[in-house]
């Protein structure tokens, strides 16, 4: 969240990116985030904050991506 920015593969994304989603960070997102992260049984993750951030920044797109296909979520 402080940092100038966050790599993600090869592309960085810069601190306002970050900003502007975290800001889009709902409870519910929190809560199917946590049970991906539970049912992830077969990976294992070397670096946890890192794994955590990039499944909220996952999570956080597919949300508002679901809203913007599905037609009764966007009529909301």
């Amino acid at each position: 969240y402080y940092s100038e920015g966050y790599r993600v593969g090869n592309s960085l994304l810069p601190q306002y990116v970050i900003r502007s989603r975290l800001s889009q960070l709902k409870g519910s997102i929190l809560l199917d985030t946590r049970e991906k992260i539970r049912a992830n049984k077969t990976k294992q993750v070397r670096n946890s904050t890192a794994y955590i951030m990039t499944c909220l920044l996952n999570n956080i797109c597919e949300y508002h991506s679901d809203i913007m296909v599905d037609p009764v979520l966007n009529s909301m």
